[in-house]
């Protein structure tokens, strides 16, 4: 029996990561991986939203699928969110008229593609019974989390000023572009925080456990962004890439809390913002 008992406990854990792993890669690469073509992309978007829908239905009647239906339905939230995004995503650009050349196009356009997936997947969330607590959303350890996340996103932000500052750029420029510049990091660090952290630490836990859950939450982050359009270096990059998710996911479960995360994030996205405004303006 004890010898059944592990063996079962073993598959459970190793299914469980294949499933994240697979769904987290496929719902992420068609997202963020842009040398897809973009009808393969939608493709993969419409078959993740009905396979995780069917699937989530299917465990919620079966015991031996019950463990993975929270999941199942993290990954419809995320589907549905990319879907509308896809096709609503550029609403707020079109009724402002502005474009992506510009900061506060880029901004727009980050808020508008953000938005939807951020609302689907409260949504979702709630409306399936889950609770703040369960994407993080509380204070939790605010003392914990509001310490590291101011500290990082000064130094982070500070690194970014430092490239301002070394390309001759003058500080007005920068200030008359602040609003835009707190629209891009904010939307994208909630946006990406959410995702690939608060949905599915709490998830996957009680199936792969506190370090493996950290772990597998941040590679699939990492991987997801190998195409990002503003690397030349890739491999130091996925690296960094792969830390900062660790350390985003560690604070998260220390904090208990989603906000010292968001911080931090947001200042490392104030280094991609400047540098595009640094070339904008050279």
């Amino acid at each position: 029996m004890n010898k059944r008992t592990d063996r079962d406990k073993k598959t459970n854990y190793i299914s469980a990561i294949l499933l994240f792993i697979i769904l987290g890669g496929t719902i992420g690469s068609a997202t963020y991986v842009s040398i897809i073509p973009q009808d393969i992309r939608t493709i993969l978007k419409v078959s993740m939203l009905i396979v995780s829908l069917v699937a989530w239905i299917i465990s919620r009647y079966s015991e031996r699928l019950s463990q993975y239906k929270q999941i199942l339905i993290g990954f419809f939230a995320i589907s549905l969110g990319v879907l509308l995004s896809q096709y609503f995503g550029d609403i707020p650009m079109r009724l402002l008229g502005f474009s992506v050349t510009t900061v506060k196009g880029v901004a727009i356009a980050k808020f508008g593609e953000t938005l939807p997936i951020i609302l689907s997947i409260l949504v979702v969330h709630f409306a399936t019974g889950g609770e703040m607590n369960g994407l993080f959303l509380k204070r939790g350890n605010l003392k914990l989390g509001l310490t590291a996340g101011i500290i990082g996103f000064a130094v982070f932000a500070g690194v970014g000023l430092a490239q301002v500052v070394g390309s001759g750029l003058r500080w007005a420029l920068v200030a008359k572009e602040l609003p835009w510049i707190l629209i891009f990091i904010f939307s994208n660090a909630l946006l990406e925080e959410l995702w690939f952290r608060a949905l599915f630490l709490k998830k996957l836990t009680p199936l792969i456990g506190v370090r493996t859950t950290l772990v597998i939450t941040s590679i699939v982050f990492a991987g997801v962004h190998i195409s990002s359009t503003y690397i030349i270096d890739v491999l130091p990059y996925m690296g960094a890439v792969l830390a900062l998710g660790l350390l985003w996911g560690w604070l998260m479960q220390k904090s208990e809390s989603i906000w010292g995360s968001v911080l931090i994030h947001a200042g490392v996205d104030v280094l991609a913002i400047l540098g595009f405004i640094v070339g904008a303006y050279h």
